[in-house]
């Protein structure tokens, strides 16, 4: 940035002024994915957790309806932090930008899959059984695969990137690797889904949500400590 005239003091007030809003859309964009994150992660584990207390996803239309409610609007709320992660450069700028729109595409397969299920299942009057014959199953694998593959690529792009840090820093890469260990991992060792791993999903989400909530307070306060110093 090229600076002329007033001296070095002028020098640190210019460079200042340029900076201060990128600092204030970073931290903005933090308080807004850490609300949708954690927004998310409340909803999907009290669908999750009605459902179990139920009687689990099959015993009723009624218990498949919380956890497919659930899972739909949480996966709408997470879509929403994804397409807020890429107005940030958490991931590093340029690629790192467009990484989330990976797991975005998963979040728009959960959040289709589960309005033709709760369609179905209420107006439809069909039981959960009766839905999984449908094309429309294919989408929840989609969203699976694509959400968790694309966390692990942009959760890599985090850590590389070391905009965030501490803890913090491997969150997202967190997010990404929990459906490989725990929910795929668990097909492939009883040859079936089991509920309780796919809700715990929400769990890593929102560790992310804190995360960005951390982070933005730290950006504001190095933003405040610049401007006592310009001063």
């Amino acid at each position: 940035m090229r600076i002329t005239g007033g001296g070095r003091h002028r020098g640190r007030m210019t460079t200042l002024t340029a900076a201060t809003p990128h600092t204030h859309h970073a931290s903005d964009a933090y308080r807004r994915l850490s609300t949708l994150l954690l927004g998310a992660g409340v909803i999907q584990l009290a669908g999750g957790a009605t459902t179990m207390a139920l009687g689990g996803e099959y015993a009723s239309r009624t218990a498949s309806t919380f956890l497919s409610a659930g899972w739909g609007v949480g996966w709408t709320l997470i879509a929403l932090a994804l397409l807020t992660m890429t107005r940030t450069s958490m991931a590093g700028e340029r690629t790192g930008r467009h990484l989330p729109f990976i797991p975005f595409a998963g979040a728009v397969c959960y959040v289709a899959a589960e309005i033709w299920w709760v369609w179905n299942l209420t107006v439809g009057g069909r039981t959960a059984e009766a839905i999984e014959e449908d094309a429309a199953v294919a989408l929840l694998p989609a969203g699976a695969l694509l959400g968790a593959a694309g966390m692990v690529v942009t959760g890599v792009a985090v850590v590389r990137a070391r905009r965030w840090t501490g803890w913090r820093r491997f969150a997202p890469l967190a997010a990404g690797l929990y459906p490989f260990v725990a929910m795929f991992g668990f097909v492939i060792v009883t040859g079936g889904p089991n509920l309780l791993a796919i809700v715990g999903w929400s769990l890593p989400w929102i560790a992310v949500g804190v995360a960005a909530a951390v982070e933005g307070q730290a950006t504001r306060r190095r933003s405040s400590m610049a401007r006592r110093r310009s001063a």
